[in-house]
């Protein structure tokens, strides 16, 4: 079952202690506990058991040009942990609405911006709403101008999908 738009998501296999990168519907395994370009040269298509994958807690990818290629998503606690099949369904018919919620509330749903945008859900005001593009925070990928520009990009594109 394909998710109503393509996403990317990590996952682990536990028992081989490997990544699975769920990539627009395909699954990759990475040869190692790291996420990096390097890594990511050397996957191999994951034809294991989908049933042994679950949702990697935290979605983040910290290498800058892999996180160019992958749009993973600062996913809600509650889906943290759950199995492949569990995650398409959620995503098939809750990943819009709360794609689209978490952009209305002025955040970025992108892992990328996950430390950015921490504040942003929890303390955010309807009467004035945050700028991300004010936060103060900056992420390992987001160190130079023209990083940033790449992932407001990113965003802008997110949200020309949810909304048009």
């Amino acid at each position: 079952m394909m998710p109503y738009r393509p996403i990317d998501a990590v996952f682990v296999h536990p028992e081989q202690r490997c990544y699975i990168i769920y990539d627009r519907g395909a699954l990759w395994q990475l040869p190692r506990m790291k996420i990096d370009s390097s890594a990511w040269l050397r996957r191999k298509p994951y034809k294991g058991n989908t049933k042994s994958l679950y949702l990697s807690r935290s979605q983040r990818i910290h290498d800058p040009q892999l996180v160019r290629r992958l749009r993973t998503l600062n996913l809600p606690t509650a889906v943290r942990g759950i199995t492949l099949s569990r995650f398409e369904l959620w995503w098939e018919t809750h990943g819009f609405e709360w794609s689209k919620q978490t952009v209305l509330a002025g955040a970025s749903p992108l892992a990328v911006h996950e430390d950015r945008d921490s504040d942003v859900l929890t303390k955010s005001n309807p009467d004035r709403p945050q700028s991300m593009a004010t936060s103060q925070n900056t992420t390992a990928a987001d160190t130079s101008d023209n990083a940033i520009d790449i992932f407001e990009d990113m965003l802008e594109e997110l949200k020309k999908d949810l909304f048009h």
